[in-house]
C-alpha cells in the first residue's frame, strides 16, 4: 500500500465508490490497457504496463474492505495534516499582514497628529502675537502722541525752562533722536507731565 498515491483517482472512482464500482472500473481499464494491445508499440506497450501495475495495486486496496479503511483513515489524516498545515501557513500570513498594516496606520497617525500639533502651535503663535499688538497698540499710541506733544512743546517754546534736572534735560535729547528707551522715555514723560501739573 503507498499512502501517496490516490487509488480512487487511479482507478477513476468516486470515494464513496461501492465493491461492484470498484470492480466494474477496475475491468474497464484493465481491458482498455492490457499489454497485447500495444505490441506493436514498444513505448505505449511499456507504459501501458506501468499503468495497469498501479491499477492492480488500487484494486487490491480498495477491493478488501480492511485495506480500504486502512487507506482511507491515513489518506484522510494525510488530508487532514496538510489542510491544518495550509490554515496555519494562511493564519500567519494573515497575522504578518495584519501586523504589517497596523504598523503602517500607526506611523500615518503619528504623521498626521505631529503635523495637526505643529499646526495648531503656529496657529496659537500667530494668534498670541496678534493680541499682544492689538493690546499694546493703545499704549504705542499714546507713547507716540506724548512724544510728538513734548517735542511739539519744546519747538514752540524753545527758551521755556523746564521743570525737570539736568539729568532730565540730556535725556530729553534723546526724544528729539527718537532714541530713547521706553524705561527712558517714560522717565521724562513723567517728569514732564509733573512739571506742567506744578
Amino acid at each position: 500500500m503507498n499512502n501517496e498515491k490516490d487509488y480512487y483517482g487511479i482507478l477513476h472512482i468516486p470515494t464513496t465508490a461501492t465493491s461492484s464500482d470498484i470492480k466494474e472500473a477496475y475491468r474497464l481499464l484493465i481491458s482498455a490497457l492490457h499489454p497485447d494491445k500495444f505490441q506493436s508499440n514498444s513505448k505505449r506497450a511499456n507504459l501501458a504496463n506501468k499503468i495497469v501495475t498501479d491499477i492492480n495495486e488500487a484494486f487490491d486496496v480498495l477491493k478488501d474492505t480492511q485495506k480500504r479503511e486502512e487507506y482511507d483513515l491515513i489518506r484522510r489524516s494525510a488530508r487532514e495534516t496538510v489542510a491544518s498545515s495550509v490554515e496555519e501557513r494562511v493564519r500567519t500570513e494573515c497575522e504578518q499582514r495584519y501586523t504589517q498594516e497596523i504598523a503602517k496606520l500607526k506611523q500615518e497617525y503619528n504623521q498626521r497628529l505631529n503635523f495637526e500639533i505643529e499646526r495648531v502651535r503656529a496657529d496659537m503663535e500667530s494668534e498670541i502675537q496678534s493680541r499682544v499688538m492689538r493690546a499694546s497698540q493703545p499704549l504705542r499710541e499714546t507713547i507716540i502722541s506724548l512724544r510728538n506733544e513734548i517735542i511739539s512743546l519744546k519747538q514752540k517754546n524753545p527758551n521755556e525752562s523746564h521743570p525737570y534736572s539736568a539729568s532730565d534735560r540730556t535725556t530729553h535729547k534723546h526724544v528729539d533722536s527718537n532714541k530713547l528707551s521706553i524705561k527712558e522715555f517714560m522717565r521724562v514723560i513723567h517728569a514732564f507731565l509733573k512739571g506742567r501739573r506744578s
